[in-house]
């Protein structure tokens, strides 16, 4: 154990020392931050915790699943948790000793904007007693979070894992640039652009901005201008034993089971995916692969598997428990993204530890988490429909000594890199830098 940490400790400050010396850094920030790695929180002042997000369970998502987990852990250290969000739940509930307080939702225009009226009346009577102030999201409540938080002065933090402006437009059909080319020429129309301008005031009036990937950070400093100082990247944590856990026996041994995971919207690049299960038959005709999520794209894809004739080969589980969807993992022989983009896809970790090889499309975010040929397979996004992702499916599936090999290596870089013991150390140490920050 104390090797572990002085692993951790020596790794965050090369960390920062490499960071200082490509950046100017005043000399008491970087005392600040020394500070924070080799002091730890004690319990004694631990601060109030308010955690703003949009979802949180039972509704299926990042921003719900994130929210719960750390909240969980964060109360069993002893930290006071809020959480303000939006459901149709109860009005208010205790969950792992965490008040949540809880706004109904509503779908129309006008009770959308009563819905943000409440959002900030909530945050100024149930944050006004806390420390800090957690937002997980830059639309849905970034902006009353940030004008409540001004009223009440307290510092707001905010998690950034995707751009919503641009999954919008990309939804709606109003672009079909990857987020980079969109970003440096938003035309999409006058509804995108307010969505991005709200995001952009979000993003610059918050104190700190976590990311879970560097990737992401690029995309904030390069298109945003928020300066990097501000700008914090902590990577999502997995929980392998809940994975390795989870009960599943695999009902056909002979005949392989493929799996992907997402919602099912075009830059998933689910299509591609289907469209190499014909020659995959010619190989396996009894080959299946399952496809868990829901979405707006599902109809058509729905339609492309009646036309390519797989029906017997496909099986569309929606949305599903996350027991049931671990569960559907662990039964599977690989598990394939092919995502044009992705923040930092949590699901990847969790096929890593569920001990399931993965085949991930070349971007940025996919090679934070996958090094090609050890933990995982890489394809670049234009092979993914072709004869490389047919070939490199069939290696994995025929060679039964290389797939141990690279879900060995794959789980080994999780218990060190992606545990929740690092993550919420450094979840306390920005908490404990943001109160510096503002006395």
């Amino acid at each position: 154990m104390k090797k572990e940490r002085c692993e951790y400790y020596l790794s965050a400050t090369h960390d920062i020392v490499s960071y200082i010396s490509n950046h100017t850094v005043k000399l008491s920030l970087l005392i600040k931050l020394l500070s924070v790695i080799v002091m730890p929180m004690s319990k004694s002042n631990y601060p109030k915790i308010c955690i703003v997000t949009p979802i949180f369970p039972p509704e299926i998502g990042g921003p719900a699943t994130y929210t719960y987990e750390i909240s969980k852990r964060l109360s069993r250290k002893g930290y006071e948790i809020k959480i303000i969000t939006f459901s149709n739940i109860n009005k208010y509930v205790k969950i792992n000793n965490v008040n949540i307080y809880v706004i109904q939702t509503k779908y129309s225009f006008f009770s959308r904007l009563i819905r943000q009226g409440k959002l900030f009346l909530s945050i100024l009577k149930y944050a006004r007693n806390c420390d800090i102030v957690y937002v997980q999201d830059p639309l849905t409540v970034g902006l009353a979070s940030i004008i409540a938080t001004k009223i009440i002065k307290k510092p707001v933090m905010l998690k950034f894992v995707g751009d919503v402006a641009w999954e919008t437009a990309f939804n709606k059909g109003k672009t079909r640039k990857n987020l980079e080319e969109f970003l440096k020429s938003p035309k999409a129309g006058i509804s995108i652009k307010i969505l991005l301008k709200i995001q952009e005031i979000v993003l610059k009036s918050v104190d700190l901005i976590i990311t879970p990937s560097q990737y992401l950070k690029h995309i904030l400093v390069e298109f945003y201008n928020i300066n990097p100082e501000r700008i914090l990247r902590i990577y999502n944590a997995i929980d392998c034993n809940e994975c390795m856990n989870v009960v599943a026996k695999k009902l056909d041994d002979q005949n392989p089971n493929l799996i992907t995971i997402c919602r099912l919207v075009p830059w998933k690049g689910v299509e591609n995916l289907l469209k190499v299960i014909p020659k995959l038959i010619t190989r396996y005709p009894k080959i299946r692969l399952i496809i868990v999520g829901d979405g707006p794209d599902r109809s058509n894809l729905e339609r492309l598997v009646k036309k390519l004739k797989i029906l017997k080969n496909v099986r569309f589980i929606g949305k599903t428990e996350h027991s049931k969807t671990l569960s559907l993992l662990k039964c599977s022989d690989i598990f394939i993204l092919n995502s044009k983009y992705e923040g930092l896809p949590h699901v990847v970790l969790e096929a890593m530890a569920c001990k399931v090889p993965v085949i991930v499309s070349n971007i940025p975010s996919h090679r934070e988490l996958v090094i090609n040929g050890k933990t995982g397979i890489i394809i670049n996004s234009n092979n993914m429909c072709n004869d490389k992702l047919y070939s490199e499916i069939i290696h994995l599936l025929e060679r039964k000594n290389l797939r141990n090999k690279i879900v060995i290596q794959a789980y080994k870089m999780l218990k060190s890199k992606f545990s929740w013991k690092n993550i919420l150390t450094q979840l306390e140490n920005v908490f404990r830098l943001l109160l510096e920050q503002k006395e």
